[in-house]
């Protein structure tokens, strides 16, 4: 079995929260969403400029938070359950 890595997951859902942007090594910003299977998921998204939420992407993102909107994200997912 093959692994393509130009392949994209796709998640459809609405953002519940998204953090201000931070710096490491690169700038990035948090975000949770709830899929359209109701799945709460985690992610991020980096960028070497900074001004992630004032891009076409932060302001959908800002967007589907405020509005309870969907939004359509393509990426890279991975899936890690917690034991409590």
């Amino acid at each position: 079995m093959s692994n393509n890595q130009n392949q994209k997951d796709v998640v459809i859902g609405y953002i519940t929260n998204i953090s201000n942007e931070n710096k490491k090594k690169k700038h990035y910003i948090k975000f949770t969403m709830i899929s359209d299977n109701e799945k709460i998921i985690d992610g991020w998204i980096f960028s070497t400029n900074s001004g992630i939420l004032t891009t076409p992407l932060g302001q959908a993102l800002k967007s589907s938070c405020n509005n309870k909107t969907g939004i359509k994200i393509c990426g890279s997912l991975e899936e890690n359950e917690s034991k409590h």
